[in-house]
């Protein structure tokens, strides 16, 4: 059977193997020489499905599109124009254009509808629910799945139908909605065993079942969910679900306490998927053997597997793994009692936890935790105690008793269905026999109730009596408990309260030496005349920094952003600062590539001194401006410049790489612009793209970013200012600032 994931993500198909690598940056005349190789209409048409979606430039994406669409509507064949514009559909989602996505998706489902293809018909619906569930547009994707129902029940697979309740409860499990996850996986569940479907579809589900328990603490029955899965994987000699029952149940046995079966079933599961090569989970299992390590108190070769697991979850871009691990990372550091590196590592994981929509909740829980855990060691009361609050909160949301109830309830519900199944199949030749056995037991009912009336009522007034008299004991001992606790915390808080104004007055006094090494502002509007700085610190303290220098007739500006923010990025950014003033002030250099090159020289050589292995840095998008000559000189660390003209936008690309210790570094490129009157000039750290906010809480993202600077061209640099200021606070709201800010703008 196909899995429903074929159906609904991307269309993998044999030729998006050989091009999904290329497709960025292939042309028209490449895919017209690839189109010759093939003889019939229907492989052109599957060569051009399969590319579509990963083409970039959009303008070659609509010439693709055109051509495809010939061939399509010459086929007249419906199955082959629904997943046409499916593909349509999935390349409009990656332009952005999300409207004509869902119109496109509404088209193919009718096409579905008018042709009765009930299975193509889920697979649409299917598709547009796994898009906005991963763009984040859950209040749209959720209801979508009611729509499933009707169609469902005329899909002839009984395995589809099976998958597809299996992959809803996905969605919902994704969304730490446990209950409302647990009552699709039910009915999956029931879907397989009623028709004795034995294969991997069947294998996932069943961890999925487990992991609802998992998440609820209920370890015994998800390892019987996982040692579940692994015996059917046995059965049906599956090397992924074998792999998967063994890891899943070693997690358990690690928990229960089994620690030496829970190794053995990890390094099995890790050599089959070594074999299979599968890096996603080879780092997943590296990280989990981690925490063996850590339990033995290893904490440096815990760490090792930690930072090999990050590297790969980095190349593929697993925001939530990449979270876990960062955490994990933390809490080894801390315990080692690095807790700088921890709380660095910390701040990583809670903005890489923000990125995906799944398991989100759990991810701040486990953040929450493990901070709380940092400060107590750093003791950091005061911090220590509201961080603990705040996991708390998180863990309520997630355990809460209801959620236990109607889990264990669904669960229930399920075996005693199967049971009155059995019973109704055996009794449906008895049912006269049945009618008068219940008229009997009636008669010896109502016999029985006046007898046990009086009992009954006796027995009342004596369980009310001794709950009373419990209640009145436990009350007076929790009141006597509380009293001592508060006077305890009422102490401790003394304590706290002084530490706290100690920290506060050290890092207040951190922002004043931080302020005195920025430039001020009456040399910016002596030698950056017509321009302005929008900064922005996310804390007292910040990573961002502007700087400027003048040598002659030319001025060396700046708009840098330090690894880190708050207290650690400050302190990179001094390091950082003074490395850029050496570099024009010690050096005489002005070439803006020939400075970075020696800046990165300078910070990489300062931080050699320590016996820590510093990977910290700082990204910059550098300028040398001659007003004279009308001459600007730019070269980037990651950061790039952007020029306006008129109502174009130029855009300077920096170099793919920091100033810090970097495996692959190369001398920066160095990039001439001659300038007309009128041009402006914007250097920026990535602080304003990156924040969260607006409706949905997304990303400001850099594309509106450049409409923003575009629009505002017309005004004064004093009005731009206001404008980039408040439209920033506006897209914010009452979400936290993420990162710090700095905008650097100027006229010629």
């Amino acid at each position: 059977m196909k899995r429903v994931l074929q159906y609904s993500l991307f269309s993998i198909g044999f030729f998006i193997c050989l091009f999904q690598a290329i497709a960025g940056g292939i042309s028209k005349k490449e895919i017209d020489q690839k189109l010759g190789e093939f003889t019939s209409d229907s492989a052109k048409v599957y060569f051009l499905r399969d590319m579509l979606p990963d083409i970039e430039e959009a303008t070659l994406g609509k010439q693709v599109m055109q051509e495809g669409r010939a061939l399509v509507n010459k086929s007249r064949d419906p199955k082959l124009q629904i997943k046409w514009l499916k593909s349509e559909a999935l390349f409009y989602y990656n332009q952005g254009e999300e409207e004509t996505c869902r119109k496109t998706l509404q088209k193919a489902f009718k096409l579905a509808q008018t042709n009765t293809l009930h299975s193509l018909q889920m697979e649409v619906l299917f598709l547009e629910i796994n898009l906005f569930f991963e763009g984040g547009s859950l209040e749209d994707a959720v209801p979508k799945t009611k729509y499933l129902f009707p169609i469902l029940s005329k899909v002839e697979s009984k395995g589809e139908q099976g998958e597809f309740l299996s992959q809803i409860g996905r969605k919902f499990y994704s969304l730490g909605n446990y209950p409302e996850a647990m009552k699709y996986y039910v009915q999956a569940q029931d879907i397989f065993e009623k028709n004795n479907i034995r294969n991997e579809d069947y294998g996932h589900l069943l961890h999925n079942i487990g992991s609802v328990f998992k998440r609820q603490d209920n370890l015994e029955k998800a390892l019987e969910y996982y040692e579940t899965e692994l015996a059917l994987g046995r059965e049906i000699n599956s090397e992924s679900i074998i792999a998967e029952g063994l890891y899943l149940s070693a997690g358990m046995y690690a928990e229960l306490g089994d620690t030496k079966k829970g190794r053995e079933y990890n390094e099995k599961s890790l050599a089959i998927y070594e074999k299979m090569g599968k890096k996603n989970m080879i780092a997943l299992l590296t990280g989990n053997m981690a925490g063996d390590y850590a339990d033995e108190g290893n904490y440096k070769k815990a760490i090792q597997s930690l930072e090999k697991a990050l590297k790969i979850f980095t190349e593929e871009k697993e925001w939530d793994k990449i979270a876990w691990i960062q955490r994990s990372l933390a809490e080894y550091h801390s315990q080692d009692g690095n807790h700088s590196i921890a709380l660095d590592y910390i701040g990583k994981a809670s903005a890489n936890a923000l990125k995906t929509t799944n398991k989100q909740l759990l991810r701040k829980k486990e953040i929450a935790r493990t901070l709380a855990y940092i400060y107590y060691r750093k003791k950091d009361y005061k911090q220590a105690f509201d961080t603990y609050m705040d996991y708390r909160q998180l863990e309520d949301s997630l355990t809460n008793n209801d959620k236990l109830k109607v889990v264990g309830e669904l669960e229930s519900k399920y075996e005693n269905e199967k049971k009155e199944a059995e019973i109704a199949m055996l009794n449906k030749d008895k049912k006269l026999k049945a009618v008068e056995l219940e008229k009997a037991a009636a008669e010896v009912k109502e016999q029985k109730l006046m007898r046990n009336g009086m009992v009954l009522v006796i027995g009342l007034v004596l369980i009310v009596c001794v709950v009373i008299y419990r209640g009145y004991r436990i009350n007076k001992k929790n009141n006597y408990l509380l009293s001592r606790q508060n006077d305890e915390i009422n102490l401790k808080n003394l304590i706290i309260e002084e530490k706290n104004k100690n920290i506060t007055d050290s890092i207040a006094y951190a922002k004043r030496i931080q302020e005195a090494i920025l430039p001020p502002k009456s040399l910016l509007n002596e030698y950056l005349k017509n321009g302005f700085i929008y900064y922005e610190p996310k804390d007292i303290v910040a990573g961002d920094f502007y700087w400027m220098e003048h040598v002659g007739d030319e001025v060396l500006f700046a708009a840098a952003d330090c690894t880190g923010h708050g207290v650690p990025g400050a302190m990179i950014s001094v390091v950082c600062h003074n490395a850029l003033n050496r570099a024009v002030r010690e050096f005489g250099l002005t070439d803006p590539s020939i400075v970075l090159d020696k800046v990165r020289e300078l910070v990489i050589e300062t931080f050699e001194k320590s016996q820590e292995n510093v990977q910290d840095g700082m990204d910059i998008a550098l300028c040398t401006l001659d007003r004279k000559n009308k001459e600007l000189k730019f070269s980037g660390a990651n950061n790039s410049l952007y020029i306006v003209r008129g109502e174009e936008l130029i855009e300077l690309k920096a170099d793919k790489q920091p100033i810090s210790s970097y495996v692959e570094s190369k001398p920066f490129t160095l990039h001439n612009f001659k300038l007309q009157k009128g041009d402006t000039i914007y250097s920026f750290t990535d602080g304003f793209a990156d924040q969260f906010g607006g409706e949905k809480g997304k990303k400001f993202k850099y594309k509106p970013f450049k409409e923003l600077l575009l629009s505002i061209q017309s005004e004064t640099m004093e009005e731009q200012y206001r404008i980039i200021k408040e439209t920033f606070h506006a897209w914010r709201g009452d979400l936290e600032q993420i990162d710090d800010v700095c905008v650097l703008g100027v006229r010629v």
